[in-house]
């Protein structure tokens, strides 16, 4: 008796397996997968995801001197049509790329940044841009969808701070946007350029329904944006770092890789690997 219940046991974890690993093998070849890349384009940050397979939403533009690795990441892609592009904040390694957005990238010109960003000097980056640029803010609890399997929400800033105008220092990277992707069973988090404090905001606010699948380290690994209650709540199982191999800021920091590592994320970076594409079709996700 106990081997037969031992035999269909094994028999249904088999099951289970082949299943998901079918759904691993199909992944890439179905119109409902979510595909999420975050582009190379060295110290700085930009991530694309795309979703009907012909239509995109940019997080961030990257600096400007990376545009041309930008564009050549996006037409790997097939150049999706972008329905929007959100700018976390004004920081050039963050926006610098609108400034060489146009006709050639295919967007439908709505601009996407926080409620307390300069939106005026963010828009005035689209220098290049021949048609129309209409401009979009959000704050903490905003939602959209991509998909009716694919659900965004924004979980930073909240929309009730009071600022005597347009964040200066490091509150600009403190109330930069964050966002959580939500493709059915696999959810991705983006952090911008967040600090320790607003990730503990964060934590604080939304506890275990951070963990998840995919992150993508906030400020490009920087101790200061560790923070270990935000960190064990998200336990990610890949957490990527986008900056240059080398550069004047020690991005990353050695303590926040082995403090993840420790955690059981398994760490991958822009500047060992180039451009990181991610495929989710909802139940299990693979990286390339």
């Amino acid at each position: 008796m106990f081997r037969q219940k031992c035999h269909l046991f094994f028999k249904v974890i088999n099951l289970v397996v082949s299943f998901l690993l079918s759904c691993a093998v199909s992944t890439g070849s179905n119109e409902s997968d979510f595909f999420f890349s975050v582009i190379n384009v060295g110290q700085g940050l930009s991530q694309i995801g795309i979703f009907d397979s012909t239509s995109a939403v940019i997080w961030d533009m990257g600096p400007p001197q990376a545009f041309d690795s930008w564009f050549s990441e996006y037409s790997r892609l097939g150049k999706p049509y972008i329905d929007a592009i959100i700018i976390s904040h004004r920081d050039l390694d963050h926006s610098g790329g609108l400034l060489f957005i146009d006709t050639a990238v295919n967007w439908s010109g709505l601009l996407v940044t926080s409620i307390y960003e300069d939106t005026s000097y963010i828009k005035k980056l689209c220098e290049k841009w021949n048609g129309s640029v209409f401009v979009k803010t959000y704050s903490q609890g905003d939602t959209f969808a991509l998909t009716k399997d694919v659900k965004v929400r924004c979980l930073w800033p909240p929309p009730d701070l009071e600022f005597l105008g347009i964040p200066t220092g490091e509150d600009i990277n403190r109330y930069s946007l964050v966002f959580s992707i939500q493709h059915e069973l696999v959810r991705f988090l983006i952090l911008s350029d967040i600090d320790s404090i607003a990730s503990e905001q964060i934590a604080l606010k939304y506890k275990e329904s951070l963990n998840s699948q995919i992150l993508v380290l906030p400020h490009h690994g920087s101790k200061s944006a560790f923070n270990y209650l935000f960190a064990g709540y998200a336990r990610p199982q890949l957490a990527i770092v986008s900056c240059a191999r080398y550069n004047d800021y020690g991005h990353p920091s050695n303590s926040v890789l082995a403090l993840y590592s420790m955690l059981g994320s398994q760490l991958i970076s822009t500047f060992t690997l180039g451009s990181v594409t991610i495929t989710s079709n909802g139940f299990v996700w693979q990286s390339e």
